[in-house]
This record gives structure tokens, C-alpha cells and sequence, in this order.
């Protein structure tokens, strides 16, 4: 009993003395001192974050914190020019942080659109997304676990491999996330510039609602030239349920065929982009995945060069090379 009130009193003191500091601190503070704290710690929290969170800071559930990041086009100053999408787009005012297009002018609900300085006409965008229906769409689908990922120890031997600290990947074992050469320079393959994205993986990229899954939208998805806004809540399980859907887990291997035609239908039922079976290219590390997609799509084997012990699947994933083979059209 006397134990208790003891640790009890310490404790209420130790509040009010808390307390008193930061009543001392702020009183101590001018406005503009204080201001200029709050905004150093949110410029220090968003960089930290960006890597992981970028869309979710400038369009997502954390857009009002911080008042927005500088990166996102509102709240903070906008970056110098020079920054992410403005080093393709030096000589336009504006260009979008999603889609890396230049721009001429922010339309309604562009706030996001980032500030590049040029005063000079957009260039043309190097390929416009095919309009709903379009034979001339194609179809991307990846396996996770070395194909876009790489071992966890691996990012001081593979080369072009980029370990994203902070992101936690369950796939073979615990570990940070380490992705792929293929990923880490997605933006250059013929896939982002040209085709639609979809996910089947055995794995579960880390589980429902991780970073890693958010990783791989900000960074995959949603950073090919053609792709569907509000795409990243459709992960589902594979077996447990029959809807259509873009990104599957849970695949059994030698299956991904089936999970593959659900990502077809969901583009083609769901937003009126039809993609013919000759145009679906998919990549996968594990040949027996690979020769049971074969029947029905094209499929390429990646991480052949790059194998675990074992032999059984990759080590350091997909490179550009191997996913550029697959004549994407």
C-alpha cells in the first residue's frame, strides 16, 4: 500500500514538473520562434517518411499533418526546382508527382501538382494512356519474393539493389525489405511506360494494411504511366475469395494462371480497360510458376542468373534486362 502511494506521488510530481517545463519553454518562445520549431520538426518527419508514405502525405490519411509536406505541392514552400518529376520537366511551370508529366498550368484539384519554374510549353507526354477498350493496352503481373524483392542481406552483393530501411518484409524469413534491381529502376522498363501493373505472389508482402504493401503501390504501382486511382485497397487472398481484384496473395504455386485472368476481369468489368491474353506479360522467379502461366500468357523466368542455395527460387530478383525481354507492346 505505502509502495503504491509512493510510486503514485512520484508520479503526479513528476507530470506537473513535465508540465511546467513546457509551460516555461513556450512562455520563453516567441510566436515566431516557436512556428519556426514546429516547422523544422515536420520538415525532418516528412523526408524521413517520404520514402514509404509519399502518397499518403500529399493524398492520403496524413495529408493534414504538418500541413501538408513541401514535396506535395501545398502547406510548407514548395521544393526547388530540380526536385523528383521537375528534373524531366525543367523548362514547364508545373509537372505531376504521380504520372511524372509536365504541365503548363494546375487544373481543380491539382494542388499536388509540384512547382518546377519553367515558364515554356508542356512537352508531350512520351505515350497517353489507351483509352477504356483499347487493344493497344497490356498487362504487367509480378510475383513479389525475388522477383521484385531481393534477400534481405543481399543489398552489398546484388547489383542495383536498394535496401528501404524501415519497411519490414516477411518473405522467406523476417527482414528489411530489400528490392530488386528490376524495382529499383522500375520507371525505365518498358512495363511502367507502357502496360497496366498487376500483383500474384504466394507470399503475402507482409500482411494486411503493412508498408510494404503501400510500399510497393507508391512505388510500383502507381508509378507506371498507367494505373487506376484507388487500386491499393484491392488486396485479397487467393482461395478465399471470388471477386476480381488486381493484386493476389496467397497464390498456390503452379496456379498464378487463375489468379491472373481475376486481375483481367477486374481491369475489363471494373473500368472498362480490356487487355487481350496476348498482351499479359508475367514474371516470376520459380520455373514451375512460370511453365503454368505458359499455357495461357506470355511468362518469363527472372533472378535465372541469381539463385538461392538451393536453387529453388531467386536470391537477387528481377533485373530491367530480364523484364525488357518480354517484347512488351
Amino acid at each position: 500500500m505505502v509502495a503504491n502511494f509512493s510510486l503514485s506521488y512520484v508520479a503526479y510530481w513528476s507530470v506537473l514538473g513535465l508540465l511546467a517545463s513546457v509551460s516555461f519553454l513556450l512562455q520563453g518562445c516567441s510566436k515566431e520562434s516557436a512556428a519556426a520549431f514546429e516547422s523544422g520538426a515536420c520538415m525532418d518527419w516528412c523526408e524521413s517518411d517520404r520514402s514509404k508514405h509519399e502518397d499518403r502525405h500529399c493524398h492520403g490519411n496524413m495529408r493534414h499533418q504538418c500541413g501538408s509536406c513541401s514535396y506535395c505541392g501545398g502547406g510548407a514552400p514548395a521544393p526547388p526546382p530540380g526536385g523528383g518529376c521537375c528534373n524531366s520537366c525543367s523548362a514547364s511551370p508545373y509537372c505531376s508527382p504521380r504520372s511524372g508529366h509536365c504541365h503548363t498550368q494546375k487544373g481543380p484539384g491539382k494542388d499536388y501538382y509540384l512547382t518546377c519554374g519553367g515558364g515554356g510549353p508542356a512537352p508531350a507526354p512520351s505515350g497517353s494512356a489507351p483509352s477504356p477498350g483499347n487493344s493497344d493496352s497490356c498487362l504487367c503481373v509480378f510475383d513479389i519474393d525475388r522477383t521484385l524483392t531481393a534477400c534481405h542481406d543481399c543489398d552489398g552483393e546484388c547489383p542495383g539493389v536498394r535496401k528501404i530501411h524501415g519497411v519490414h518484409d516477411n518473405g522467406y524469413g523476417p527482414g528489411t525489405l530489400v528490392i530488386s534491381q528490376m524495382f529499383n529502376s522500375w520507371q525505365s522498363t518498358k512495363c511502367a511506360k507502357k502496360c497496366y501493373v498487376g500483383i500474384v505472389s504466394h507470399g503475402d508482402a507482409d500482411g494486411q494494411n503493412s508498408d510494404m504493401r503501400s510500399f510497393i503501390i507508391d512505388n510500383l504501382y502507381k508509378k507506371a504511366t498507367h494505373h487506376i486511382d484507388g487500386a491499393g485497397q484491392h488486396w485479397f487472398r487467393h482461395g478465399s475469395d471470388s471477386r476480381r481484384a488486381p493484386f493476389w496473395t496467397g497464390v498456390q504455386e503452379g496456379q498464378k494462371q487463375h489468379a491472373i485472368r481475376k486481375i483481367l476481369d477486374w481491369y475489363k468489368d471494373d473500368h472498362s480497360v480490356k487487355i487481350d491474353d496476348d498482351k499479359v506479360f508475367f514474371f516470376d522467379d520459380k520455373r514451375n510458376n512460370v511453365e503454368g502461366v505458359a499455357g495461357s500468357f506470355f511468362a518469363k523466368y527472372v533472378s535465372e542468373h541469381s539463385r538461392a542455395r538451393d536453387g529453388h527460387h531467386g536470391r537477387c530478383g528481377a533485373t530491367v534486362e530480364e523484364v525488357d525481354s518480354c517484347n512488351c507492346r
